[in-house]
């Protein structure tokens, strides 16, 4: 990853990252104010799943070598994360 996309803190490479976020997330995905169809009385547990979703989905990822027989037979051997 080149240097000027680093997402250190208040830097060119976290607004980069920021950019990506808002491009991978649907807007009522990032928060409330832009999902007008969730009732009030469901504002708190709509909240509640953002929060829930930010702490233990986001950064998380794995990056792995593609082999040419990967390129050949069209998609990448994939097997999950172990815990």
């Amino acid at each position: 990853m080149p240097l000027e996309q680093v997402p250190y803190r208040d830097s060119e490479g976290a607004q980069y990252w920021d950019q990506l976020f808002h491009q991978q997330y649907p807007k009522q995905d990032i928060g409330l104010s832009y999902c007008s169809s969730v009732p009030p009385e469901c504002h708190q547990l709509y909240q509640l799943i953002l929060e829930d979703r930010n702490r233990h989905a986001l950064e998380i990822g794995r990056i792995e070598p593609v082999t040419e027989n990967d390129l050949v037979s069209g998609f990448s051997s994939f097997s999950p994360l172990q815990h």
